[in-house]
């Protein structure tokens, strides 16, 4: 930072923190603060001294203090005795309750100071020889997102210890909800059994199928459900418009054929569901970016940004294949779809949320023999690293495009052909032509209702 700025701190709320800690080390179990939000390096090394002390059952005392900054050669820089004794006077009296607002002012100062720090980055990287303001704006952008997300102090390793006991309390939470799911529905009962829903920070590539076999459908299907439950969407189409995408959910919302929409042959009391479907869609938190030719850093900026005014919960990408990724003279097709794979992986998990890919099947599936023809991993276009940086692959395969039996008619499978962090399956699915939809079977070859 430049040294005629004046430094964004607070030592007397500082003091007052480490103060009150030391005086009653208890207040460690019901404050959290990171040591590296604070200025004063003095503060910094008393308080990382307690917690290590109390962490391994010691008593936190003026002289096992002294002990240990001794040990970790940071005695001297401490402050020493003196500061210590400052410390307990500053803090004396204090409750947890008085000190919330002492560490949030000391948040917010090291919020301020990161700003900063972030700014002088920038300015270095913009007036550096060649800068490129694409680069320079995604990496600005991520940083501000992350402090405005997450705060100052988030992130970083932590023990195994509490990372178990957030992991408890997930599970006891689910165990209250009597099994619910644990992320973002698809609306595919089976698939959502086995996976639990999407989860954050996974990457699901797919639907990936052959053209005109429904993932579009289906990832819409998989957008309204998420919606429904309380996670709303982004939609990335950059392949077929907003205005296309809409009707789809309009002619189902109506009960109407996507045929009459088209050609604007709506009876009258269709044409009263059709008003209705209007206001249904008001009060869906689904939202479509059709923008074509999107590079990954923009999606990634474009996903950021919906995060922080909606509160996305789920982003869907149809297909990745569409989207440009980084790519350098003499790289191949796929060194680019693997830049794209690792960015969308990225973007999952520094917004902690679901995002789904769809893809397109190698056409070279078209030259085996129709009985043959059921989508395999292999199957994917630049298939390595799509496979390699997805926690999920679901292939969707309607039997009736590549071999149009009577007995295929309608008939559609969801295959999960890899689940990092459980088992794999397929699930038979119902196809509704006149609806652009899927439905959920019964034993009875019945639908639920659409997925």
């Amino acid at each position: 930072m430049r040294n005629n700025m004046k430094i964004p701190a607070n030592p007397e709320a500082e003091a007052a923190v480490v103060g009150a800690v030391l005086n009653d080390p208890a207040i460690l179990d019901e404050i959290r603060i990171d040591p590296s939000a604070f200025w004063d390096v003095r503060a910094r090394y008393v308080l990382e001294a307690a917690r290590s002390l109390a962490d391994r059952g010691q008593p936190v005392t003026p002289s096992s203090l002294t002990e240990s900054l001794k040990a970790a050669g940071k005695y001297e820089k401490s402050g020493g005795g003196a500061f210590i004794a400052d410390l307990l006077t500053a803090g004396s009296g204090l409750s947890p309750g008085l000190i919330r607002p002492d560490i949030e002012t000391i948040r917010e100062k090291a919020k301020l100071r990161a700003l900063l720090e972030l700014a002088d980055g920038i300015r270095a990287q913009a007036q550096a020889p060649g800068a490129d303001p694409v680069e320079i704006l995604t990496v600005a952008e991520a940083g501000v997102f992350a402090l405005a997300d997450t705060g100052q102090g988030s992130g970083g390793p932590v023990s195994i210890g509490e990372a178990a006991a957030e992991a408890f309390t997930a599970i006891e939470q689910r165990q209250a909800q009597g099994g619910a799911l644990s992320g973002c529905p698809s609306g595919v009962y089976a698939l959502d059994g086995l996976t639990g829903g999407f989860q954050p920070g996974e990457l699901v590539i797919g639907p990936a199928a052959t053209t005109s076999s429904g993932k579009t459908a289906l990832a819409l299907q998989f957008a309204e459900n998420a919606a429904k439950s309380g996670y709303p969407a982004l939609f990335f189409s950059l392949e077929m418009s907003r205005t296309q995408l809409v009707q789809r959910y309009m002619s189902n919302w109506a009960d109407l054929g996507g045929h009459c929409l088209k050609m604007g042959t709506v009876d009258e009391a269709g044409w009263s569901r059709l008003i209705d479907s209007v206001g249904r869609a008001h009060k869906t938190p689904i939202f479509i970016d059709d923008s074509p030719q999107l590079h990954i850093s923009e999606v990634r900026s474009r996903a950021r940004a919906a995060k922080r005014k909606h509160g996305i919960g789920l982003v869907i990408v149809d297909y990745l294949q569409l989207v440009k990724g980084d790519r350098q003279r003499g790289d191949t097709r796929e060194r680019e779809v693997s830049s794209i794979s690792a960015g969308l992986k990225s973007m999952a998990k520094e917004l902690s949320l679901p995002v789904v890919g769809l893809a397109q099947l190698n056409r070279l599936i078209n030259q085996r023999p129709a009985r043959d023809r059921k989508p395999r991993l292999s199957d994917l276009r630049e298939s390595g690293a799509l496979e390699q940086d997805a926690d999920i692959v679901l292939l969707l395969d309607r039997p009736e495009t590549h071999n149009p039996t009577p007995e295929n008619r309608g008939k559609a499978v969801l295959i999960l052909a890899k689940h990092r962090n459980g088992p794999t399956g397929a699930f038979p699915l119902i196809w509704r032509p006149e609806r652009t939809r899927f439905g959920n079977p019964m034993s009875g070859g019945e639908h639920v209702r659409a997925a």
